[in-house]
């Protein structure tokens, strides 16, 4: 079980970390938390970029450094992507992906290139100059390089910060398509709670070097204790079953419990397949009972736990028949209007166009 360990107690002038933590072997571990908490300094522990005083890391029965040991970063089976592609300019797109190869102790098979090249839609582009490509273009192309390296770990560190809006849609896609189909350990430092919560499996919450939560992502959005449910851009994370899909209007019925299915706008998804579903605490409306609305999903629920966040809104805790827990964003006057207090019922009404996700 190749787990990774990792505890901390560096000062380095005013900065300290002191933490103790443990990353699954699968899956997307975030990283996530304000700049300065030390989310990077972390990440380059893992890669290995440079010695730290009173640091122990393992990656499964293997130290990575102690008192001891220090294993340097070309030494570990890791691949990394960093904020910017650093690609040759004088390479074309496939000699870039190639010079990954030969840097490799076991480099990619051409089949495994081939199969690279088709999950990150870099077909099209194997013969054109880095310069000519977007900056999400760019950017699929470092992830594969990386992962030509044939890594048992792949570490990413904020790698659509310094895109545009249309540039990170662009890529999520084929993030999430990594996600589906390569079965290594990802490990991503992001601030972004939407990318957070779209690509993220499991959450590392950092605050002033301190490691202040971890562990499943779903559950740590709505915990009333952390940060994360207090932001204006509070969300939740539910990975759904598709029960049908209706061609005509482009919908996909998801299984969210035993008695609400929630319609998600989807293409086209295979019975039983599941769908990643985001929805944004500002994309649920309260009301007292069940009404004519546009807002295809209403959902019935009574109320956990209600607090202040800000001078004007309010975050209201709900829980469904099927023991899921949402989060609503309303204003403070719509709350008392409503008579919102901790047992009472309400309908969680949720349109269908405030449905973000994916395929899993």
């Amino acid at each position: 079980m190749n787990q990774i360990k990792l505890s901390s107690q560096l000062q380095r002038g005013d900065f300290k970390l002191d933490f103790e933590l443990a990353i699954p072997e699968t899956g997307i571990t975030v990283l996530f938390g304000p700049s300065g908490s030390g989310k990077t300094t972390l990440l380059r522990m893992l890669a290995g970029l440079e010695k730290y005083d009173h640091t122990q890391m393992s990656w499964g029965d293997e130290a990575w450094q102690s008192d001891a040991v220090f294993i340097p970063c070309h030494e570990r089976d890791i691949g990394m992507v960093f904020q910017t592609p650093r690609l040759f300019a004088h390479l074309n797109v496939e000699q870039n992906l190639r010079y990954g190869m030969t840097r490799a102790t076991q480099p990619a098979s051409e089949y495994e290139f081939n199969e690279l090249i088709r999950l990150l839609g870099l077909g099209s582009m194997l013969e054109r100059d880095p310069s000519s490509l977007s900056g999400g273009q760019q950017q699929r192309v470092a992830i594969a390089r990386a992962l030509l390296m044939q890594p048992s770990l792949l570490l990413m560190d904020e790698p659509l910060s310094a895109l545009d809006a249309k540039n990170k849609a662009e890529i999520l896609p084929y993030l999430e398509r990594l996600h589906q189909e390569l079965r290594i350990p990802l490990v991503y430092v992001t601030h972004d709670l939407t990318e957070t919560a779209r690509l993220g499996d499991n959450l590392v919450l950092l605050d002033d070097g301190k490691v202040i939560a971890a562990g499943p992502m779903s559950s740590l959005l709505t915990d009333p204790e952390l940060p994360l449910a207090n932001r204006p851009d509070a969300c939740m994370q539910f990975d759904l079953p598709v029960v049908s899909s209706d061609r005509e209007y482009g919908l996909c019925e998801l299984r969210f419990n035993d008695r609400v299915n929630l319609e998600f706008a989807c293409t086209s998804s295979e019975p039983g397949s599941l769908r990643r579903v985001l929805i944004q605490a500002e994309g649920i409306t309260l009301s007292g009972k069940s009404h004519k609305t546009s807002a295809l999903n209403q959902v019935p629920v009574f109320v956990r736990e209600s607090w202040s966040v800000g001078s004007s809104h309010e975050h209201v805790l709900l829980e469904t028949i099927g023991d899921q827990l949402l989060i609503a964003r309303i204003t403070r006057k719509s709350a008392r209007k409503l008579g919102v207090e901790v047992g009472s019922t309400l309908i969680a009404s949720i349109k269908t166009s405030a449905l973000r996700g994916s395929i899993r």
